[in-house]
């Protein structure tokens, strides 16, 4: 749509109609907009009916309709400071058709608009994401100091294994300590006795 035929557009509408309409493109609900102007939501409703009608978005099908009003009227009207031949309002907003009723309030459900925000720039850094030297220096010193640790415990669980004694000791009074001899076995002797054969006379 070109930018005279919006403007030419937006000169139509009524003072009132203006004011509600730069609260709907402002993100507010049909409440507040009628808390803001001190009017009741049905009357908010109205007005947005007859501004579908004089903008001709009663005849755009759903989502060209909400296209065109949030990207081309509310950015033009934005932008305007006035609105030449603006048509004095009525007491009472003209009739809107239930049909277009239901297109401004399914458009209300539809869109919420949201304010705009601040970009913030989330593109990495590759300075930032590199570790510094002091921070790989504290690294190796804790790995160092683990496989020490790991390998002093190690070597001293070695040499406890090694110093064990095979038998027990006593001390001497030479203050030596010498090891008890392993008991022999005792050698265990059989003594056979040779028995006398009893001999049992015959009968004969």
């Amino acid at each position: 749509m070109e930018n005279d035929d919006v403007i030419l557009k937006l000169s139509s509408l009524t003072t009132r109609q203006i004011e509600v309409l730069r609260l709907v493109c402002e993100g507010l609900r049909y409440k507040l907009v009628g808390e803001e102007l001190h009017i009741e939501e049905n009357t908010v409703k109205s007005h947005m009916g007859n501004i579908y009608i004089k903008l001709e978005l009663d005849s755009l099908v759903d989502p060209e309709r909400k296209k065109v009003l949030y990207q081309e009227f509310c950015p033009a009207l934005q932008e305007m400071d006035v609105i030449p031949e603006v048509v004095e309002d009525q007491e009472e907003p003209d009739p809107v058709p239930e049909s277009v009723l239901a297109m401004v309030v399914r458009d209300e459900t539809d869109i919420i608009l949201m304010p705009p925000r601040e970009i913030i720039d989330y593109t990495p850094n590759p300075d930032r994401n590199r570790p510094s030297r002091l921070r790989w220096l504290m690294f190796g010193i804790i790995i160092g100091a683990i496989l020490t640790t790991l390998i002093v415990y190690l070597a001293w669980n070695n040499d406890q294994l090694n110093l064990l004694p095979l038998s027990p000791a006593v001390p001497t009074p030479q203050g030596l300590v010498s090891e008890i001899p392993e008991k022999q076995p005792e050698e265990i002797v059989l003594v056979v006795t040779a028995t006398p054969e009893l001999t049992i006379p015959s009968a004969n």
